[in-house]
């Protein structure tokens, strides 16, 4: 395990990200799109107190860290997540959704505007089991993309294991690859449900 400062570059740029978007929900009364920013939202208030382990890999090099997260700090670690929200007016009829199966995808349409390219959400037995997205921005001097995968504990009903990639190109300047995969660890106080083999 190497100690460095690379989650403070991760950090900077996952902001540069959320600096790029679409400028944040609006408020609807129904949203015509999974709504992955409050159901993140809902997840960090339940991971409030929980540890995290995470791994934070910047090119090269890597380091690992633990720590003790209230929501507020469960949020600034999952702010693409927030960021990736889809629900705004000006988005209502930019997305084509389907569901097949278990899984419900907003797919971008050919020809629209939009920084998020898509949306997954899977279930199981009608709970959400898992939500992922993609997106990018693009424009002459840089090019950025981002995806992230929020993976539900089915026995324990909260987020269980994430991961963040992000890269980006400057115009003349090798690509920046960013990454961050964590599992949340139980509370020490915790009683969890006994899982049957």
């Amino acid at each position: 395990m190497r100690k460095c400062t690379y989650s403070s570059l991760f950090l900077a740029l996952l902001l540069l990200l959320g600096a790029c978007g679409s400028g944040g929900s609006e408020n609807q009364e129904e949203a015509a799109y999974f709504p992955i920013k409050t159901w993140t939202e809902v997840q960090a208030e339940n991971l409030d107190g929980f540890q995290v382990r995470k791994q934070v890999r910047v090119g090269s090099h890597e380091e690992i860290l633990e720590d003790t997260l209230d929501a507020g700090g469960w949020l600034e670690l999952f702010e693409v997540f927030l960021d990736a929200d889809i629900n705004t007016s000006s988005l209502a009829a930019a997305y084509e959704t389907s569901r097949k199966d278990n899984v419900l995808r907003h797919e971008l349409r050919p020809g629209e505007k939009g920084r998020v390219k898509w949306i997954e959400v899977r279930y199981l037995q009608n709970e959400v089991k898992e939500v992922s997205f993609s997106a990018e921005t693009d424009n002459f001097f840089y090019q950025t993309s981002v995806s992230g995968r929020l993976i539900m504990h089915a026995a324990r009903q909260h987020l269980d294991q994430f991961r963040i990639s992000a890269e980006q190109k400057i115009l003349f300047r090798a690509p920046t690859v960013l990454q961050v995969t964590g599992h949340v660890l139980p509370k020490a106080d915790a009683v969890l449900p006994r899982l049957d083999p």
